[in-house]
């Protein structure tokens, strides 16, 4: 990862060649594909810029889509736009495997009222905690970028995933502005 960290960004578009095609039966799946791109030493990425291209970005899955699935596939990864309306103070966490991060829960809502829970771990806490702590004069929007869905207790929610999650609260991002326009 870390070597191609500062090469590949999100949101923008490659050629690439000399990488292998495997079956994607990781854990957790950032995609719904079958299969997944392996790099290796020898590939190649070059940024190429065709603005005719249409890009999206985001798969967005809204609250009642989540609380009303019967089935819950819990290592699928998905996107959700919401407002923050609510928050606990984040804790300090010992997981499992001897990790010390951190956990805090905050309050989602969509434009037609549902609400849903929503856990953050490790990053995504350190990034929203800063502004959550902000006298704000407008509500905080936000885009969940690689989330999971959680049901436990008959409870749905939301939660972060340690390694691939990030909250986006740029609001220069279109999804951003249309929430807040509508």
């Amino acid at each position: 990862m870390s070597t191609w960290d500062n090469q590949i960004k999100e949101f923008t578009m490659y050629n690439m060649k000399h990488f292998v095609v495997v079956d994607n039966k990781a854990r957790v799946r950032a995609s719904q594909l079958r299969l997944s791109l392996l790099f290796c030493n020898r590939t190649e990425v070059q940024e190429v810029d065709i603005p005719a291209f249409p890009l999206e970005a985001f798969r967005f899955r809204t609250i009642p889509e989540l609380i009303g699935s019967t089935v819950v596939i819990e290592n699928e990864l998905f996107d959700m736009v919401a407002e923050v309306v609510g928050k606990e103070d984040p804790k300090d966490l010992v997981t499992s495997t001897g990790m010390e991060t951190k956990r805090m829960a905050i309050n989602l809502q969509d434009l037609e009222k549902n609400n849903i829970r929503c856990v953050l771990f490790g990053p995504c806490v350190d990034d929203l905690a800063p502004l959550m702590a902000e006298e704000r004069t407008e509500p905080l929007i936000v885009v969940l970028h690689f989330f999971r869905v959680n049901r436990w207790d008959g409870k749905t929610s939301v939660q972060s995933h340690f390694d691939i999650s990030t909250v986006r609260v740029d609001s220069s991002l279109k999804e951003i502005q249309e929430f807040r326009n509508r």
